[in-house]
């Protein structure tokens, strides 16, 4: 080898030794790193927060139009109120009407359901009659 090139080498040995040695800053690239990825999760989780608050106004301030129109719309239409009134009072009479319908047509099946449901109940009177008959018999044929 010639004394250039040796010298040259020596030169990089140098070099590398010194960034070697001198390398407190290599430990500190993992704390930037650390740093850097705690202010990003930070960072996110403020980000999350904040998108939260607002989305939050968003809808108060859409709940607020809702109420605020129909105020309005009560407002305006409290000039048609005898119209609101009377299509009221006209379907609460329809309601009734059906009401009454129905309970007329539930008592008139009942009233013709009536006697097969009496001659029904009459039989199974009899038969839960005989039945307890039998048992008694056999509870005192038991017994003796």
């Amino acid at each position: 080898m010639s004394l250039h090139a040796y010298t040259t080498e020596q030169k990089h040995l140098e070099v590398l030794q010194l960034t070697a040695s001198s390398g407190p800053m290599a430990p500190n690239l993992e704390l930037l790193l650390l740093a850097l990825l705690h202010g990003a999760v930070i960072s996110c989780g403020l980000l999350l927060f904040i998108i939260l608050i607002l989305i939050t106004f968003l809808l108060a301030s859409y709940i607020l139009f809702l109420v605020i129109v129909a105020v309005d719309a009560y407002d305006t239409l409290g000039l048609f109120s005898w119209l609101i009134g009377s299509f009221k009072a006209n379907l609460q009479l329809g309601l009734v009407l059906l009401l009454w319908k129905g309970l007329s047509r539930t008592v008139g099946a009942y009233s013709a359901a009536r006697p097969r449901i009496e001659s029904m109940s009459s039989e199974a009177k009899l038969r839960a009659g005989r039945r307890m008959n039998k048992l008694k018999n056999l509870t005192l044929a038991s017994h003796r």
